[in-house]
């Protein structure tokens, strides 16, 4: 009788803005809302003292912003994702600040099978800079959700009739195909990707110059080679037009048995279909001097000015070993294994801890790891773990703040010190059976 009495004073309280209250937040404790399909069989029921609490506090001015924002993750957790969104978009026009809100905004969208639009939720806050783990776990989603979403454009856009006319591509927009590598020793069998994704970076470093991610130009790649090409044009030339390439960089390579790497580089330019070839051979040990040799020779010849040759802002060889490694890594993600793909870039970080590019292909794949989910349920549990872990980070930063507080007091932590925060909605003890009225 009490929850139902308390009901009416705050719908008599305010009149239609609660009432638009009253649907977002308590018609899911009613049965009012969407239904709920949750794969975690968690009911509502369970929370139910939690969301009573929330409840009152989401009308007050100084608490209702993470009120509604808690509310959200309960909703999530018990299968109301409709729900779920609106209490927490209504939470994120409060603040906008918060990763945590941005993040499961974003899961509640995937949750409701809108894949493009979590994506765009999610990419929207990543333009803000933030270290938090729930800003981790949406650059590992933008990674995955990205994955989907492009080969589904390039797939589509590969089936078109036509090509794009010439005059409408990008004269500084470059696309950097792999280096077709030939050796004896299967060891070196990668090194062309690991090769080509080196060269890409040291473009993207010259002045007017613009990339379209490896990545992408890879996966194109892969889908032009099951997709009819009638225009006559190589499959490079054929996915470089397709997307909106003006350049196109490939080229091939050969390492010996005394490991001297040959290679042959080639721009061509798309619209003008002028080619450019530039070529050197080093011990794969020494490639360093190389590797800028090229780079710097062939930006000379498209008239790219690069202020200080000597000097340019290139990236270093990493050498033999930390190369097989990297391009192990990039064939491995590439072929969706994960796993082995960050051991491969752990590895070369360790032959080479200076070598930038490992470092940014390990953190994306890290957070891959961590934001991994390929159902419901996968992103469900996806929830609960990034709720536990905040916690113990809390209570981690917590616990050290209090001991530093009574150094020297002789205070020794007790139990209550390492009770979980009440805030953290859904990792709070399982609150007890709701008395039901007689």
């Amino acid at each position: 009788m009490q929850s139902t009495i308390s009901f009416r004073i705050i719908l008599r309280s305010s009149g239609t803005k609660w009432f638009v209250f009253f649907v977002m937040v308590v018609s899911p404790m009613l049965g009012l809302g969407c239904g709920s399909t949750n794969p975690q069989q968690e009911s509502l029921s369970e929370f139910y003292w939690e969301v009573q609490g929330l409840r009152q506090k989401a009308g007050n001015t100084s608490t209702g912003t993470e009120a509604l924002r808690d509310l959200g993750v309960i909703y999530l957790r018990t299968g109301y994702y409709q729900d779920a969104y609106n209490v927490l978009s209504r939470s994120l026009v409060q603040d906008r600040s918060d990763p945590k809100r941005w993040f499961y905004s974003g899961l509640s969208l995937e949750l409701l099978e809108r894949p493009e639009a979590a994506l765009s939720t999610y990419a929207r806050f990543l333009s803000l800079s933030s270290a938090s783990l729930y800003t981790r776990a949406m650059r590992g989603r933008v990674s995955w959700l990205r994955s989907v979403v492009d080969r589904k454009q390039f797939e589509d856009l590969f089936a078109l009739v036509s090509l794009p006319p010439t005059d409408g591509l990008s004269p500084d927009l470059y696309a950097v195909f792999p280096i077709d590598c030939v050796s004896d020793s299967e060891v070196f069998n990668n090194v062309g990707l690991g090769l080509s994704e080196i060269i890409s970076g040291d473009f993207e470093q010259l002045r007017n110059v613009e990339m379209i991610d490896p990545r992408s130009v890879r996966l194109a790649y892969q889908i032009a080679e099951n997709v009819q090409n009638s225009s006559g044009l190589s499959r490079p030339a054929w996915t470089g037009r397709m997307l909106g390439a003006g350049k196109i960089i490939g080229g091939t390579c050969q390492i010996s048995e005394s490991e001297r790497l040959d290679i042959d580089l080639i721009v061509q330019d798309l619209i003008t279909d002028d080619v450019i070839h530039v070529s050197g051979s080093e011990l794969l040990a020494r490639a360093d001097a190389l590797q800028k040799q090229l780079v710097q020779d062939a930006a000379q010849q498209l008239r790219i000015w690069i202020p200080d040759r000597e000097g340019a802002n290139l990236n270093s060889f990493p050498g033999t070993e930390a190369l097989i490694a990297f391009s192990d890594g990039i064939a491995s993600e590439d072929a969706g294994e994960i796993d082995r793909s960050l051991s491969s870039f752990r590895t070369t970080l360790e032959l080479k801890p200076s070598f930038s590019l490992a470092d940014l292909h390990r953190q994306r794949i890290e957070n891959m790891v961590l934001a991994r989910a390929s159902s419901k349920k996968d992103l469900i549990n996806l929830l609960v773990h990034l709720e536990s872990s905040a916690s113990q980070d809390y209570l981690l930063e917590s616990t050290l703040q209090q001991l530093g507080l009574n150094l020297g007091t002789g205070f020794v932590p007790g139990q209550d010190s390492r009770k979980q925060p009440p805030s953290n909605v859904g990792e709070l003890p399982p609150p007890p059976t709701p008395t039901r009225n007689q």
